[in-house]
């Protein structure tokens, strides 16, 4: 993930979450807090103008044991976004030279470990592509064009719906993990994570979950926000042409 860990959390759950829910209203309102050391429950729940129960619930499903777990999260900080450009420089110049260098960077992978994932992709019956955020865009991606061409694969945009169904899927189903920076599980997440399906994580970061994943896919990155998430894009589009190509 290129955010810090509260905006994956918080943008996440407005994502996922219909807009005029309690959950979404609660995100929406964190998101714009600047100091957490003063917040509380009743604070929360006055300002995102839904009762004490919905804010405990919210705390639950985001996966916090309690509030305060919560707020000493939220102490991590927020990366606002920043612009590309400097002064007198064409945004849109400067964005496509960004983008495009960051492509032509990823173009540059080693193409064994790709060939080895669209290879695992014609083994496995059912297919989970899986991201956090911007990555979830080449989950998307992946998981539509494997459907098209006839895989039983599927996505979900909730980061406790993806994990729910790691957890639950079993040896002879596949996930496949699209991560920026090579971060996707919680470090309390993975103390007690028994993962029986095959993990494949596809990174411009290092393999954070060697334990973890059966197949680690690196490509060279620049690891800046303007190119992401298109190098993923492309390595999804790049791992799809070599399934296809393996299928002839």
């Amino acid at each position: 993930m290129i955010y810090g860990k509260p905006a994956v959390i918080l943008l996440n759950e407005i994502a996922s979450e219909k807009p005029d829910s309690a959950n979404a209203a609660i995100a929406r309102w964190l998101l714009h807090q600047s100091d957490p050391d003063q917040l509380s429950i009743r604070a929360v729940a006055d300002g995102a103008h839904v009762g004490i129960a919905s804010v405990s619930r919210f705390v639950k499903d985001i996966g916090f044991e309690d509030f305060s777990s919560l707020r000493d999260m939220l102490k991590e900080g927020l990366d606002k976004p920043e612009p590309v450009k400097k002064v007198d420089q064409d945004a849109r110049i400067v964005l496509e030279e960004e983008i495009a260098a960051g492509i032509r960077l990823a173009s540059t992978v080693n193409m064994q470990a790709v060939k080895q994932c669209a290879k695992a992709i014609a083994r496995y019956q059912k297919i989970w592509v899986f991201g956090l955020m911007k990555a979830e865009a080449a989950a998307i991606c992946l998981a539509d064009d494997l459907c098209l061409a006839g895989k039983d694969a599927a996505t979900l945009f909730s980061h406790t719906q993806q994990m729910a169904c790691i957890k639950a899927a079993g040896k002879d189903e596949l996930i496949i993990l699209f991560s920026y920076t090579g971060s996707y599980f919680d470090i309390n997440e993975t103390k007690n994570l028994h993962i029986h399906a095959p993990v494949i994580m596809i990174s411009g970061g290092k393999n954070m979950y060697p334990n973890l994943t059966s197949l680690f896919v690196p490509y060279p990155s620049r690891l800046d926000k303007a190119s992401h998430p298109y190098s993923l894009i492309y390595m999804a589009n790049l791992i799809m042409q070599a399934y296809l190509e393996d299928k002839r």
